[in-house]
């Protein structure tokens, strides 16, 4: 009798660890539901994360959009200046740049930390460009960036803000992801008023590095 219980033990254990096993094998193959974001998979979806991550001050989410080669290139009345700005910069330096400005603790070269971000824009149609036919150019207009900030040790608001402005976006493909593989600033005009305290993408980003 002890050796049919022993049998029947041995068995139940066995099915039990034959059901955990494989209801732990349904759970890894089902996939997971994405933290953040929309899947890389269109350059709409690119251009989506993009917009929240910098709505939301999400400096990782934002870089996570961007390719490892990613160029930022100032515009070029932006080149030089008080900010010594080049006329291009990599990945490191504009990540950089966003993880001072959405981090909301580390003043700019004026002393103003970033309190909120608003940004705005229309999108153009997805076109191949005969100078980078291994990206896709996408043109961004009227581009509406307001950056609130505060004086950090007066607490004085002041809000840095971009116009109507537009950008020249490329992308790049690598299987069935896309990210943005470089920025090109190209500003419109520039509008002076005592609220505003830059006028392009680039001083704004320089400002924060």
């Amino acid at each position: 009798m002890a050796a049919i219980r022993f049998v029947r033990v041995v068995l139940l254990v066995n099915f039990i660890a034959l059901a955990i096993g494989g209801c732990e094998a349904t759970k890894r193959s089902q996939p997971l539901p994405p933290d953040w974001g929309e899947p890389q998979t269109s350059i709409s979806n690119v251009i989506d994360n993009f917009k929240r991550a910098l709505i939301e001050t999400k400096a990782d989410r934002y870089a996570a959009q961007l390719a490892d080669s990613f160029t930022f290139a100032f515009a070029q009345q932006d080149i030089g200046g008080s900010h010594n700005n080049p006329a291009t910069w990599n990945r490191v330096a504009d990540v950089l740049s966003m993880t001072h400005m959405c981090g909301k603790q580390v003043a700019n070269t004026e002393g103003y930390v970033c309190d909120t971000i608003a940004f705005s824009f229309d999108r153009g149609t997805p076109v191949t460009d005969p100078d980078h036919p291994n990206w896709t150019k996408l043109v961004l207009s009227n581009i509406y960036l307001t950056v609130v900030s505060h004086k950090q040790d007066t607490l004085d608001p002041l809000n840095y803000e971009v116009s109507g402005d537009q950008a020249y976006l490329y992308f790049a493909q690598s299987g069935s992801t896309w990210k943005l593989i470089r920025w090109e600033d190209h500003p419109i005009q520039h509008k002076g008023a005592t609220s505003v305290n830059s006028t392009t993408i680039g001083k704004i980003k320089s400002s924060w590095h």
